[in-house]
């Protein structure tokens, strides 16, 4: 697994020689985000889009100048396949004015490949090769969700300032459904187990009687990083009595759910205690608390 042989041509592929430059997206702001001890170019189109600078992100993933171009594409299409359905290489060319050409990598392919990186480390399925590659996807995922991400492209570049004044009703609307769905499972076993260890309360599969130490972290370490108040109050404004809120999120608001629960577990299963998993809490995803302390029965 992950040992595909990639069928994407270089991001450098001469073929781009031939496009219109008129005609290609544009970039309007950019700016650095920072993945803990990583840093990159992040940028967003004058549509919208926002990503990343694809040749600086592939040394963020550790590959090197001289080869980058085709690993990062076979990066991508082992890890991102989703992502790369169509596409004949892992950026698109855009316009980056004042410096030519450049090419893009959206910030939904960092987020499917993070989580498949993941998933085939936990698995075993990584080989020594891509060490600096898992290493630097345990960071990014550490460091962000999905709407976390566009959040901090946006700080980062600007973009903030210069949305458009309906952009939160566009993005509820693209989080909150219009009706409630039929109730599925969305915190699994996996998730309440990590909980039951790091805060030394006992775990049972059943649906009754958790304690509430569980929902206070879910609502602070879940929900209220993964959307803005406006949109929590939102949900529970239009949330029927015996609804649960993931009920009211469409697919792309239930997506950015499981990317932030999981992180939430995977800090959990790794913390020695409640103190430490808060103080790891907060410094990931920037909220206020201790900060940076290393306890002492952690080691």
């Amino acid at each position: 697994m992950h040992h595909l042989e990639a069928a994407n041509t270089p991001v450098s592929s001469q073929a781009d020689v031939r496009l219109d430059v008129s005609a290609l997206p544009r970039i309007s702001h950019h700016g650095t985000v920072r993945f803990g001890t990583l840093e990159a170019a992040a940028v967003v189109l004058h549509d919208g889009r926002r990503g990343f600078l694809a040749k600086q992100f592939a040394q963020v993933l550790g590959y090197i100048e001289k080869t980058q171009g085709r690993r990062f594409d076979r990066f991508l299409a082992d890890f991102a396949p989703k992502y790369m359905i169509g596409k004949v290489k892992a950026g698109c060319p855009v316009l980056n004015p004042g410096h030519g050409r450049a090419h893009f990598i959206e910030a939904e392919a960092v987020m499917e490949a993070v989580g498949n990186v993941l998933r085939a480390a936990i698995a075993g399925k990584t080989h020594k090769q891509q060490a600096r590659q898992v290493s630097a996807c345990v960071e990014i995922n550490l460091a962000l969700g999905m709407v976390g991400l566009v959040a901090l492209i946006d700080e980062a570049t600007g973009y903030q300032y210069h949305r458009a004044p309906d952009a939160l009703q566009d993005l509820i609307s693209k989080l909150i459904r219009q009706h409630a769905s039929d109730w599925q499972r969305q915190f699994e076993p996996d998730y309440y187990s990590a909980l039951a260890k790091v805060t030394g309360t006992a775990f049972t599969s059943g649906a009754h009687g958790r304690p509430p130490i569980w929902g206070a972290i879910t609502r602070k370490w879940v929900y209220e990083v993964c959307f803005p108040n406006e949109v929590l109050e939102e949900m529970r404004g239009r949330q029927d009595v015996g609804e649960k809120l993931h009920q009211w999120l469409t697919d792309g608001g239930v997506a950015t759910l499981t990317k932030q629960k999981e992180a939430v577990r995977l800090l959990a299963v790794s913390s020695a205690n409640y103190k430490d998993f808060e103080a790891r809490c907060s410094v990931t995803f920037e909220r206020p608390g201790q900060i940076g302390m290393i306890y002492q029965d952690a080691a």
